[in-house]
């Protein structure tokens, strides 16, 4: 069983992953905010108001991707890399990692939103 939870997470503890998770979060929470602050107020797409409830469920999908490459950027850091994850590549990495999820969400049909079905525009 210890083997094959260092194949998972490699030969850091948990301790140091759940550091690392908590930069990387920062990391996404800043993605988040400028994606927030870029929004266009005046779209019929976007609601006027911000509302958490329609950003979480518009974004649920970019979420998940992030969650992947945050997880593979953890694990393959030192391999890729050839340096030691550390706070501030962890933020970087969850920074990154939204961005890319950001320009994958518009790009793959699969992880685009229907828009209309959450102001019930149908």
């Amino acid at each position: 069983m210890n083997d094959f939870l260092i194949s998972l997470f490699g030969h850091m503890s948990a301790g140091n992953w759940m550091a690392y998770l908590f930069f990387a979060t920062l990391g996404v929470l800043v993605a988040s905010w400028t994606d927030i602050k870029a929004r266009d107020k005046t779209s019929i797409s976007t609601p006027k108001k911000f509302s958490f409830s329609f950003f979480f469920q518009d974004n649920f999908k970019k979420f998940v991707v992030t969650i992947i490459l945050i997880y593979i950027n953890f694990r393959f850091w030192e391999q890729i890399t050839n340096t030691t994850l550390s706070e501030y590549s962890a933020f970087l990495a969850g920074l990154t990692s939204d961005s890319i999820s950001n320009l994958t969400k518009k790009s793959v049909k699969q992880l685009q939103v229907n828009r209309n079905k959450l102001f019930n525009h149908d």
